[in-house]
Order: C-alpha cells, then structure tokens, then sequence
C-alpha cells in the first residue's frame, strides 16, 4: 500500500525546468497553437480597441458624460419615486393605527365584521 501511495505522490510532481509543459500542461513559452482554433487571431496593433474603436479621446468623454447625466436623472426620479411611496405607506400605517388605538382591533365572525375593544365586540353597522 505504501509503494502506492509514493507512486501517486511522484506521479504529481512536475519538475518545470525538465519538462518543456509547465505546471498545468501548457505550454511554458506560450507557442502551443494545436489547442487553439485556427479562426481565432489575436490583432493587438496598438489602435486601441473596444467599444470606442474610432473615436476620439473628446467624443469618448461627452459620450461617457451624457450617459453619467442620464443616469443620474434616472437615478434622482426613481430616488423621488421611492421616497413617494414610503410616504404614502406610512401615513397608511398611521391611519390603521390610529384606527386600532381608538376603535380596536378589526375582526370578523359568523355573525358579521367589526371590532374587538377591552374585549368587547362591536359589530359595525
């Protein structure tokens, strides 16, 4: 069992200096062209690249500006859209609890819906 066990052990090691695949099976200096699709070119000649290919350094930043304005409109309208409807729901709550402070708690039962008071029922009308 031990003679097992140290032949998994060696079989793991990867002297990198000896062998010309590095650590993980690749290549060490980057030349290995069979794995990769022959479609697939890398074009890195300095002209930049991405979405602002063609552009200049001006029309980049008033597009990046607008588009930071834009959002920050949006931003501040659904900010106030928000703060709208918390308000809203609170003074909702406020009425269900002045309602419940000085009628009671709602209930109802066979007989009908009202309110329940220092536990007496009071149906509504």
């Amino acid at each position: 069992m031990a003679k097992h066990t140290e032949k998994k052990k060696k079989d793991r090691k990867v002297n990198s200096k000896k062998d010309p695949k590095g650590a993980y099976g690749l290549d060490k200096y980057g030349d290995d062209v069979e794995d990769q699709d022959p479609e697939h070119t890398d074009s890195h000649d300095g002209s930049g690249g991405g979405e602002s290919m063609g552009e200049s350094l001006a029309q980049q930043q008033t597009r990046k500006a607008a588009a930071t304005t834009r959002s920050l409109a949006k931003f501040k309208e659904r900010a106030e859209a928000a703060k709208q409807r918390q308000s809203d729901k609170d003074a909702l709550h406020k009425q269900m609890r002045a309602d419940r402070k000085t009628k009671g708690i709602r209930f109802s039962d066979a007989s009908g819906k009202g309110y329940i008071k220092d536990g007496k029922k009071t149906y509504d009308a």
